[in-house]
Formats: structure tokens, sequence, C-alpha cells
């Protein structure tokens, strides 16, 4: 029984970080969900660190 609870728990996190990623938002640790464009969490202030790719020509 257990592992059928965490096999569920698992599909549900699943499902919502696929349903904010087709909605263009985020979620922070502390659970706020927010704009994907955001850099800080309007509820912690939690930086999101967002890594830059340089393409060299």
């Amino acid at each position: 029984m257990m592992d059928q609870i965490h096999r569920l728990q698992d599909e549900i996190e699943y499902n919502l970080n696929q349903i904010n990623h087709a909605t263009d938002e985020k979620q922070c640790t502390c659970g706020q969900v927010v704009p994907v464009g955001a850099r800080f969490c309007p509820v912690c202030g939690k930086p999101f660190i967002e890594i830059e790719r340089r393409e060299e020509l």
C-alpha cells in the first residue's frame, strides 16, 4: 500500500510540474508558484539562479 502511495505522490508531482511548464510558471522551494521569468520569489525572497549560455561563433 505504501509503494502505491509513493507512486501516486510521484505522479502528482510530475503532473503539477507539467501544468506549471505549460502555463509558463515555476514553483519555488517554499511552494509559491511564480511566473517563469521571475528572478526572486515574492514570498520568501529566494533568488532563482539562471545560467545563461553563451554561444561562441
